[in-house]
């Protein structure tokens, strides 16, 4: 099917003095959205029968009319009176004519209800250029944990009743190239599970370049503004803004290149030279263009280049904001974006009592029933500051832009705060996120130890730490590991009798942290309490179903975090705690699924039910077990992560509140993944990875066992993820803005085993010498990928990261970069290698590296850009 979009409206509006979002905000280059009109293509009735079984969306709960979110203004379908009101993904295609555009938004849902699958949309531009991208396609809901959604409600209609997790519909965006103008939009083939339903489509336009004159000057636009509830090392409030080159990546024929000769001036010192763009492309690629190329300033003028400080400030001269440290920026392509962090801080007495006056009305508003209506007014006119942002030059002391008309939600500043800051409910909660060291450290390691280490068997493709629930599932004969345990250990061993031969004989928590350290990893996440119930750290009386209490009566987890503080300070310390636990009576109450909550079922005698071994009698689970566990991880063994497992019922409100409070209050940042039941920080696909960028902060969690998170003695040596394996997938998944957890299993002794061990040095090794293209940097806004490299970007230089080894001298990356002339190229863990001559011609850069170079190095193989500007 296809749908017509004609290029008047589009085509006009890429020129029209739209304002950008918010409302008031004025700047000479608009950043704007425009929604496409796709209602032709509506086939299914979200509110009505959404996933095929008779279940939907709450039509209460819907927004009408536009969604404005993240400054991307959506026309919402009207919803409910058996209306369509979005359809299923199934190859359609809209035929848009609409000029140049640089982003394509959606907002979607997958109708399944856990894991995610992918869909590849395909751009088509006017020149015959076709994008394909990659979309992970996020569930309306799931059991286990959470995802933020562009628009939430509280539960979904079922053909049973209403099921009370929250359901959600998502907001996704891609990267269109700007070369030339957009054509056409071709949408994925549907799917047997999880098929993607699209509700609305908006495009944001880029500014077509000046072909008329000489040059095109960048068009810096101020595309969001948003105050954090984050701190600088120094305690300042961070104001996140991002900022955006409008001006189209198409230009000219162009060509310019480094300042070095060929291949045999590598080891040479040559004084600086203008370059010569048909010289220096005869040097690098061997060959003279067929066509004179233009002037290569007609594309760089298009770029903004040279140091730049970014400020925030009040409007009109009013008082109430100053930036404390300006961002930093010295490099912005044609089609790019990039963000920069703001510290400020506030002087705002006056917006204080206001603060307080507005807080209390709503609470006595709240008290007294007043209509929702008035509530919402109240909420939505808490106070604000308007403010405008300044893109200043540092060389000519000029503002190269000026956007005016922001407004700082208030809200996010914990000084005008009464009491404490963080409240236990969604709304207070739901602006937490990520702290600036989780995003840039990339890298960490999981570790999965238990009792479940002792028999340490499962079938392959199986979770080893799920020993004791597949030992029970189904207990008979035709259960793989039900034989094998009867076989090996006989039927009257039970679970609980591993415990005494759980001795940790061989654990040292200094050899872990060490490995840890010399793997390069930047933080860890310790199992503390699995499915079991058995806990690996002192639970006081709530339990003494703990390792302190039984077995080998040690507190594993203080020893770890001890030595971690100790001998490698900077490493960041996180904590693994299951919700729910399968087979403890106290979770009755609250059990579910393979949660149920009560007393095993002997596995081989049905009227046994198995000891569920040091359980204290008399608890509420959520209150006296599950909460307080997280509070001791929190207040005693200072956890800087709570990464929790499965969700379900939970007191996460009350808890995260007091968390984040004394956390703040002894300067520290810490986060929470999305598992935790309510209110995450970042998402944790498992033994899985986005294929795409995404802006919200993720976590891939997978084992060095290709199939487990606990240690299978089936296993080979050979079998377990190869260095050159778990290096590209880090690669691959920080170029897409994620977060690598990657997971140990020790033995029952506590051994970590050699054939582990080796694999990581090898990973340490590589990210000595190239983890600068890795750890502290972020993804680029025009792509994370092309053919085999991988790129990342810091504010003075990019990287291009071959998952391939280049074969020839000559590698030639097909993709545009932000390059200049001046610049320089460096192929990272080369230790006897400088720069590199490079030559660049409309968006393809080639580099001349010696073969003994790249031969030398395994893996990986990183260049880096370097800013020559950016000193």
């Amino acid at each position: 099917m296809r749908l017509h979009f004609g290029q008047v409206l589009v085509g006009v509006c890429v020129l029209c003095p739209l304002r950008a979002i918010p409302k008031g905000v004025q700047q000479e280059y608009e950043y704007h959205s425009i929604p496409i009109p796709i209602s032709k293509f509506y086939d299914n009735i979200a509110t009505e029968d959404f996933d095929g079984n008779g279940a939907g969306f709450p039509v209460e709960f819907l927004p009408a009319g536009e969604l404005r979110n993240e400054n991307i203004r959506f026309a919402l379908p009207k919803w409910g009176s058996g209306r369509p009101d979005n359809f299923i993904s199934n190859k359609q295609e809209i035929l848009v004519h609409a000029g140049y555009v640089r982003e394509f938004h959606i907002l979607y849902a997958g109708d399944w209800i856990d894991g995610e699958n992918g869909g590849e949309f395909e751009f088509e531009l006017e020149n015959g250029e076709k994008q394909v991208v990659q979309l992970s396609v996020k569930n309306w809901w799931d059991l286990h944990w959470l995802n933020n959604g562009a628009i939430q409600t509280p539960y979904h209609n079922t053909p049973d009743g209403r099921n009370y997790n929250i359901t959600q519909i998502h907001h996704w965006s891609s990267t269109v190239s700007s070369s030339s103008p957009l054509k056409a939009i071709r949408f994925p083939p549907t799917s047997d599970i999880n098929r993607l339903h699209v509700f609305a489509i908006s495009l944001v336009p880029a500014y077509p370049p000046d072909d008329d004159l000489a040059t095109s000057p960048p068009a810096i636009s101020v595309k969001n503004v948003r105050l954090t509830t984050l701190k600088t090392d120094q305690g300042d409030s961070i104001v996140e803004v991002t900022l955006a080159n409008l001006r189209a990546l198409a230009a000219p024929n162009y060509a310019f290149a480094s300042e070095r000769g060929s291949a045999t001036h590598l080891r040479s010192h040559r004084p600086p030279r203008r370059p010569s763009p048909e010289k220096d492309q005869q040097i690098v690629l061997g060959k003279r263009p067929e066509t004179q190329a233009r002037s290569y300033e007609h594309y760089t003028s298009s770029i903004l280049t040279g140091p730049h400080e970014v400020i925030v400030r009040p409007v009109n001269g009013q008082i109430g904001v100053r930036t404390v440290t300006p961002g930093k920026i010295f490099r912005l392509m044609p089609g790019d974006d990039t963000r920069v962090d703001i510290g400020v801080t506030f002087d705002l007495a006056s917006q204080g009592i206001l603060h307080s006056a507005v807080n209390a009305f709503e609470t006595i508003g709240t008290t007294l029933g007043l209509p929702i209506s008035i509530l919402r007014w109240i909420s939505f006119h808490k106070p604000s500051l308007e403010v405008e942002v300044i893109v200043l030059s540092l060389d000519t002391s000029a503002p190269v832009a000026r956007s005016t008309g922001w407004d700082l939600d208030l809200s996010n500043v914990d000084a005008l705060k009464d009491g404490e800051f963080w409240e236990p409910t969604i709304a207070s909660l739901s602006r937490h996120e990520t702290p600036r060291w989780w995003n840039n450290a990339k890298f960490g390691i999981f570790i999965h130890w238990g009792i479940y280490s002792v028999p340490g068997w499962v079938p392959k493709g199986y979770y080893e730490e799920w020993y004791n629930w597949w030992l029970h599932n189904p207990a008979q004969p035709s259960n793989i590991l039900w034989n094998y345990h009867r076989k090996t250990f006989g039927e009257d061993k039970l679970y609980d009798d591993f415990i005494p031969e759980f001795t940790g004989a061989k654990f040292s928590a200094s050899e872990w942290i060490n490995l840890f350290a010399t793997a390069g990893a930047k933080y860890f996440v310790l199992v503390t309490k699995h499915h079991d119930g058995f806990a690996l750290f002192d639970t006081h009386n709530s339990t003494h179903r703990s390792s302190v209490y039984l077995g080998p009566k040690r507190d594993f987890i203080r020893e770890l975090m001890d030595s971690a503080s100790k001998e490698h300070p900077t490493m960041h310390k996180g904590t693994y705690y299951s919700m729910p636990e399968w087979f403890n009576p106290d979770a009755g109450p609250y059990g579910f699924g393979n949660w149920p909550g009560h007393l095993a079922t002997g596995a081989y005698n049905h009227s046994l039910l198995e000891p569920y071994t040091g359980r204290l009698e008399g608890k509420d689970y959520l209150r006296d077990i599950q909460q307080e566990h997280m509070r001791i991880l929190a207040q005693e063994y200072d956890t800087e992560i709570m990464w929790c497992d499965i969700g379900g019922p939970n007191r996460t409100l009350e808890f995260a509140a007091e968390w984040y409070n004394r956390a703040a209050k002894a300067g520290k940042q810490v986060t929470m993944n999305n598992r935790c039941g309510f209110v995450p920080d970042f998402d944790t696909p498992e033994y899985a990875r986005f294929s795409s960028i995404q802006t919200h902060s993720w976590e891939t969690s997978e084992g060095i066992d290709p199939y487990s998170y606990g240690y299978n003695r089936q296993t080979k040596d050979e079998e377990y993820r190869s260095a050159e394996t778990i290096i590209q997938t880090l690669v691959d998944i920080v170029s897409k803005n994620g977060n690598y957890l990657l997971n140990l299993g020790p033995t029952g002794e506590g051994e970590i085993i050699p054939a582990m061990v080796d694999r990581l040095v090898d990973v340490g090794a590589w990210l000595d010498h190239s983890g600068e293209c890795v750890f502290n940097t972020t993804y680029t806004f025009l792509g994370a990928e092309a053919g085999s490299f991988r790129f990342t970007t810091t504010p003075k230089s990019f990287c291009m990261i071959a998952l391939s080894e280049p074969q020839d001298e000559l590698v030639v990356v097909e993709r545009p970069v932000p390059i200049l002339p001046g610049d320089t190229v460096t192929f990272l863990g080369d230790k006897n290698s400088e720069s590199l001559p490079w030559s660049y011609r409309n968006g393809r850069l080639a580099i001349v590296v010696p073969k003994k170079s790249v031969k030398a190095i395994k893996h990986a193989w990183a260049f880096k850009i370097t800013y020559a500007d950016a000193n």
